[in-house]
This record gives C-alpha cells, sequence and structure tokens, in this order.
C-alpha cells in the first residue's frame, strides 16, 4: 500500500521500493522543517547546492546523510539462472521483496535440479520500479511469476512459504486474499493483460 505522508506536497516522481511503517510515517510528519527544492547536486564546506534551484547553508562539523542511491536497479532481462560458468544470480522475482525472491529461486533449484529450462520458464526478473510508472510492469511480471509458480508448486508448499508476504497477517485474513481473491482472478487477469501490456515487457 502506497501513503502520502504530506497531502501538500508535490505528487514525487520517483519510488524504488522504499518500505515505511504507518508509525513512522506519522513519526516523520512531526518534522517541521523541510526543503523542497530538489535534488542535491553538491555539499560544499558551507552549502548544501540544489542545481539551478538554489542552496542551503550548512557547516563542515554537520553530518549528511545520503539516501538516494539506487540499491536495487533495474534489471529487466537478465539471467538468473545462467549456463557458462554454470551459476546461479540473485534477482527479484517479486516485485520489492528480495527475501522472498531468494527463497524462491532456491526452492526451484532444489525442485528442478538440472532443468534449466524449466526454471527459466517458471520465473523472470523483475524490472525493479524506479518511477510510479515502472509499477505496472513490475507488478505484471510479479503477478506472472506467482501464478506460474502457484500452478507449478502450490503441493510443494509455495503458497506456505514463510517468507511469503500473504503469510504475514492475521490467518483468516491471508487465507481469504490468496485462495478467494487473488487465486482465482490471477489467471484472467494476466489474460487481459498480455493484450495491452507488451509495450512493458523487459
Amino acid at each position: 500500500m502506497r501513503m502520502q505522508d504530506d497531502p501538500d506536497a508535490e505528487d514525487p516522481k520517483l519510488f524504488r521500493c522504499a518500505t515505511i511503517t504507518k508509525a513512522e510515517r506519522d513519526a516523520v510528519q512531526n518534522i517541521k522543517e523541510f526543503v523542497r527544492l530538489g535534488h542535491v547536486t553538491r555539499i560544499t564546506r558551507d552549502r548544501i547546492v540544489f542545481g539551478d534551484r538554489g542552496s542551503i547553508p550548512t557547516t563542515a562539523n554537520t553530518l549528511h546523510v545520503d539516501c538516494t542511491a539506487n540499491g536495487l536497479p533495474r534489471q529487466a532481462g537478465q539471467q538468473i539462472f545462467v549456463d557458462h560458468p554454470p551459476s546461479i544470480i540473485l534477482r527479484p522475482v517479486i516485485t520489492c521483496n528480495v527475501t522472498w525472491s531468494s527463497a524462491v529461486i532456491g526452492m526451484l533449484e532444489v525442485l528442478e535440479g538440472n532443468n534449466e529450462d524449466a526454471k527459466r520458464s517458471i520465473i523472470k526478473t523483475i524490472p525493479h520500479p524506479e518511477a510510479k510508472e515502472d509499477w505496472v510492469a513490475a507488478f505484471y511480471q510479479t503477478f506472472k511469476n506467482l501464478h506460474s509458480l502457484s500452478l507449478s508448486y502450490r503441493k510443494q508448499g509455495f503458497d506456505g512459504m514463510r517468507l511469503s508476504m500473504l503469510n504475514h497477517g492475521p490467518i483468516l485474513a491471508t487465507f481469504y486474499k490468496e485462495h478467494f481473491v487473488l487465486g482465482p482472478v490471477l489467471a484472467k487477469m494476466l489474460a487481459k493483460a498480455d493484450s495491452f501490456l507488451k509495450k512493458y515487457e523487459p
């Protein structure tokens, strides 16, 4: 779920899977001083510079923390199961969920063994979102991966994986979301999506 931290602020242009709880969001809203001059382009001994939009004073004794680095760069089209040399490269297969993605890749390696074609056909790398518009492509491929995994490995315990985001919540709500909401409509969603989302294919 996306949350809005300030209804008066400009609509954000970037999103790179940063997460925040409601409690943390409420705490941030207690901060009264914000600088809305865009991206920091340079920090000198006495100024924080925002390109051609201005600058604000600082000091050499001030700690500046850069929280803008992209820790999850886009990797669309990159292979997970590589032939030469034989290796597994951990990549996202579920949007904004690196740990669950890694567990899914490990599960496929164990269950499919040396059947590389089967592994590649079941999951594909997710293009991590960087802007709001990227969510379409990211969720499209996520749903395709989840649908494929559910068809192939429901009995082997895919639905019950501890790292699954569907399993972190009240048991009845989780059961309802997975079996009565997501499950029945997922195939139909993907079938319709294929007709107009080709341009988002990695």
